[in-house]
């Protein structure tokens, strides 16, 4: 038993014996109110002396003594009542000053407790932000393929290896057991809702721990690999399928947690082309080493380690700007349209500002390009918007562009962007996965911050509308070392 529970008891005990006496005193307030009335009784009308008894040789109260004497008590019980009662009234309002106190104590405490725990607020906010963004923050940046078909195996496979990279200031769980399915499209054809079987999270290396969920660690990365076990139809099916094939990942519903809570689902709406992924384990290309112990090449763990860096490197550039921005890869779309003499690009791009300094920034402008990156990295410009639409989200409002965009918050609302690019028709028809689009944010007090993105689908936009994929940066390397 601590000190404090000892009190309490002994708070107890003596609320208990105070209210015992308050009983007695209030008995013998009663008690003697009673006597000095009867002993009054007697002095007032005295009784006939010739009916009492003869008086004996002892001590006798007589007269107005006895009245005095019970009525004194009577007067003393009774103060010791009000000074009893004064005092409960007042312990009252002092148990409710206490009460308060106590509250507000433990408030203190919660705040001392917080500001130990943190001591910056404005990265716990931002921590708080990074749980909450995890879909955004977790990246995929290298999907590969590898098929197990031989005719020796009672159950074929394909093992599709996840490269995966975790920008958040917190260490990610990648939750089992995943869910969902990977569609695969013949010649654009969808073959069925996904597989047979469901796929499942399968360990790089077999000595580790299938039961044993993969962490993320913060501002690092790891490959994880997901086995989708196939029917030899399927497997037929697949490696008779043409070189324009793909394998679609929009359905397949990996799960990301921080300290077990705050499960957000990692965006997977990539395609991988059979022929840019495909490679087997009995026929490797010759430039790469294969490591068994593992389960990646040593040539595509330099191209990975290439990307992280650039990454890495990519986040101190970031972190040499106050105000920053990101596209919403997820509703942002790309529109073509035209005629004969011009073609059009309509990016319709939903962003919000980032801001890393308590005073207030202000945006000049938007500005969209579209680039092409040659096999050596070289990149050229194709074309410049020639025509902005600014709109809030979203109600979809039309705001003005001439004044800018004043940031006094950390994280602004979402805004959509509507950028216009025209391009000749022979340009229209060269347009490739080695074209991009890039966003540059002309700021206020610091140097312009660019931000890059695939078209998913070139004849998607053409026909309706198509997704777009955040670019990665030296994209062009881990492309170039498949192709070499």
């Amino acid at each position: 038993m601590d000190t404090q529970q000892a009190a309490n008891l002994a708070n107890i005990e003596n609320a208990r014996l105070s209210r015992k006496l308050v009983y007695i005193g209030w008995a013998t307030l009663i008690v003697c109110s009673i006597g000095t009335v009867f002993a009054a009784w007697v002095v007032l009308r005295p009784p006939d002396a010739s009916n009492a008894p003869p008086a004996g040789d002892g001590f006798m109260l007589t007269k107005w003594l006895p009245v005095i004497l019970l009525g004194t008590s009577s007067l003393v019980v009774a103060t010791a009542l009000i000074l009893v009662a004064f005092r409960q009234w007042r312990n009252r309002g002092l148990a409710k000053a206490v009460k308060r106190l106590a509250e507000e104590n433990n408030t203190l405490k919660a705040e001392m407790a917080t500001r130990q725990a943190c001591l910056e607020p404005r990265l716990h906010q931002l921590a708080e932000t990074d749980k909450q963004s995890l879909e955004h923050l977790v990246k995929v940046f290298i999907i590969d393929s590898q098929p197990q078909f031989g005719d020796d195996l009672p159950n074929p496979f394909i093992d599709f290896r996840i490269a995966l990279f975790n920008l958040s200031l917190y260490d990610v769980i990648v939750a089992k057991p995943i869910a969902g399915y990977i569609t695969f499209l013949k010649e654009g054809k969808q073959y069925r809702d996904g597989f047979m079987r469901k796929p499942v999270l399968w360990p790089i290396d077999p000595h580790d721990n299938a039961d044993v969920s993969p962490c993320i660690p913060s501002r690092g990365d790891i490959g994880i690999r997901v086995r989708q076990w196939l029917s030899r139809e399927e497997a037929t099916y697949i490696s008779t399928s043409g070189p324009k094939s793909a394998f679609w990942f929009h359905e397949l519903r990996i799960e990301l947690a921080v300290n077990g809570t705050t499960s957000k689902r990692l965006y997977t709406g990539h395609i991988m082309t059979k022929d840019e992924r495909w490679q087997s384990y009995s026929d490797p290309p010759t430039c790469f080493a294969y490591d068994t112990a593992r389960g990646f090449e040593v040539g595509e763990r330099a191209a990975m380690a290439a990307e992280i860096e650039s990454l890495k490197s990519s986040l101190d550039r970031i972190g040499s700007h106050k105000l920053t921005f990101e596209i919403d890869d997820k509703d942002s779309q790309v529109h073509m349209s035209g005629g004969r003499e011009v073609r059009r690009i309509q990016a319709n791009i939903k962003l919000r500002c980032l801001k890393s300094d308590d005073s207030g920034m202000a945006v000049r402008d938007f500005h969209a390009s579209l680039h092409k990156q040659s096999p050596n990295g070289e990149e050229t410009v194709i074309a410049r918007e020639g025509a902005i639409i600014a709109m809030s989200h979203p109600k979809m409002v039309r705001l003005g562009t001439t004044d800018g965009w004043l940031i006094n918050s950390l994280i602004t609302q979402y805004r959509w962007y509507e950028f216009f690019l025209d391009l000749s028709p022979e340009m229209d028809d060269q347009l490739s996965r080695e074209h991009f689009l890039r966003v540059t944010m002309l700021a206020v007090g610091q140097d312009p911050f660019s931000v890059d993105f695939y078209v998913n689908s070139w004849n998607d936009a053409r026909q309706s509308n198509s997704y777009i994929t955040l670019r990665k940066p030296n994209d062009y390397l881990i492309r170039n070392t498949k192709k070499t």
